[in-house]
């Protein structure tokens, strides 16, 4: 269930995530009910990996906010999304947007990520087991001969991020942008 042969976003969140390999983050690649995007159901098309790096900003966004506001997330998967929006409207008093939800854990994303660049932690470099990738292609079975093409994933999402290719490093447009500029020189 959480190989990333089964499902290739894995890879990424398992790599990249501010706290790496845990299934959990990015909501195991899954977004909640209803939830409009083109992200392919999990599991589904795992020969087409071009474009799961985009959908793993996008679910990390929507569970950091979820993580933050308290939620479960079996019950972030058995609600509709507008649930989260709905609930911390009620709760701050603020008009809250399925964007904003988006904007808020996007931030949570960079801040998470700026605090380990911070501690000297470069995350493009961890170094997974082959195994994890499919680097050892199963013969038979749902992954047999499915290999991850992990770097390629990679690469797209920390483009998604607005993030440095070689060091995950929030670029200064990126934190500019979501209102973090003062994390900018501790960075830059």
């Amino acid at each position: 269930m959480h190989d990333p042969r089964f499902e290739p976003g894995l890879g990424v969140i398992y790599q990249i995530d501010a706290t790496p390999g845990r299934h959990t983050q990015a909501g195991q690649y899954n977004n909640p009910p209803a939830y409009p995007s083109e992200m392919p159901p999990y599991g589904d098309k795992r020969h087409e990996q071009t474009g799961r790096g985009k959908f793993v900003k996008e679910a990390a966004c929507l569970v950091h906010t979820m993580n933050s506001a308290g939620l479960c997330l079996f019950g972030f998967f058995a609600t509709e999304y507008t649930y989260m929006p709905e609930m911390l409207s009620a709760v701050t008093g603020w008009e809250i947007t399925v964007e904003e939800v988006l904007r808020i854990g996007e931030r949570i994303a960079n801040i998470r990520q700026a605090f380990n660049v911070r501690e000297g932690i470069n995350a493009v470099k961890f170094d997974l087991p082959e195994r994890v990738y499919g680097g050892l292609p199963l013969p038979d079975g749902p992954t047999a001969g499915i290999r991850v093409e992990a770097e390629a994933m990679l690469r797209e999402h920390l483009g998604n991020m607005g993030w440095t290719l070689d060091t995950a490093i929030p670029l200064p447009d990126t934190l500019q942008r979501l209102g973090l500029a003062d994390i900018i020189p501790d960075l830059w």
